[in-house]
């Protein structure tokens, strides 16, 4: 018994000593201090550091708020972004989250302005992103003047880089046209030069038969003439025998001549 009294009694002196318990974790609101100080000397990276550490004690607005504005100063919109986003979740007060939502627009506004030559795909979904951002913060806030130019611009933005995507596609489509054209015409051309060859060819092959055809017809003739004149000189009533022996022999010549001139004999062509 003597012992829960004396419990409760330290309880109550700690309440007295340390009422802040109460509101902060131990330590949440020296970190918010401490990063406050290091944000106002221009120590960017340091300040995060801190609102970082007190927000492994509690998620609290002003700590993710606070780390979103020293990691925009850093150029770290991805992660200025989240803090914003995570500030409006803790928000008290409509003007708090008014300023949370604002800022995280502004983050996707300067992505989308950090990535729109390399990826300008990219760039529309940060712009896209934005614009609905600045909308939020005018239904909020219908006279906010600053969120009323900033969401005319990132629409300005939009609009731009959507027009650069169409005029490069309908380029590429333009490329593609014409070398499409260009390949059909060389098929075309390509189609045309064979069907010159062809045709080249096929005189040539024309002119070897008519040539053949002239050949066969020589040695047609050759052949009945040396066939009519073995027939005459081998049945001349006025020839000795001795003449008709040498007859008989030019006749056998005759014979071998025709066989040496027929269809085996090659022919050098000019092809």
């Amino acid at each position: 018994m003597l012992i829960k009294h004396v419990t409760w009694w330290m309880f109550f002196i700690l309440l007295l000593l340390f009422p802040s318990l109460l509101i902060f974790p131990m330590g949440s609101r020296e970190n918010i201090i401490n990063g406050n100080n290091l944000y106002k000397e221009g120590n960017f990276e340091d300040a995060v550091l801190e609102y970082t550490e007190g927000l492994t004690k509690k998620s609290d607005y002003n700590l993710y708020y606070n780390r979103g504005v020293s990691n925009y100063k850093l150029g770290q919109f991805d992660k200025s972004f989240s803090d914003f986003e995570d500030a409006a979740t803790y928000a008290n007060t409509n003007k708090d989250q008014i300023k949370a939502v604002y800022n995280a627009g502004n983050s996707n506004f300067m992505m989308a302005e950090t990535v729109k030559t390399e990826n300008p795909g990219q760039a529309v979904d940060y712009y896209s992103k934005s614009v609905f951002q600045f909308e939020r913060v005018l239904e909020l806030d219908p006279d906010n003047a600053d969120a009323s130019y900033n969401l005319e611009l990132s629409r300005l933005r939009l609009d731009e880089i959507k027009q650069q995507e169409n005029e490069e596609q309908q380029e590429g489509d333009q490329q593609s046209d014409n070398e499409s054209e260009d390949g059909q015409q060389d098929g075309e051309k390509q189609k045309s030069q064979d069907g010159s060859q062809q045709e080249d060819q096929q005189q040539q092959d024309q002119q070897q038969q008519q040539q053949d055809q002239q050949q066969q017809q020589q040695d047609q003739q050759q052949n009945q003439e040396a066939a009519e004149n073995s027939e005459s000189s081998y049945l001349s009533k006025d020839i000795s025998p001795e003449d008709i022996l040498n007859e008989e022999a030019r006749r056998e010549e005759a014979v071998q001549l025709i066989i040496s001139s027929g269809s085996g004999e090659t022919v050098d062509k000019d092809w």
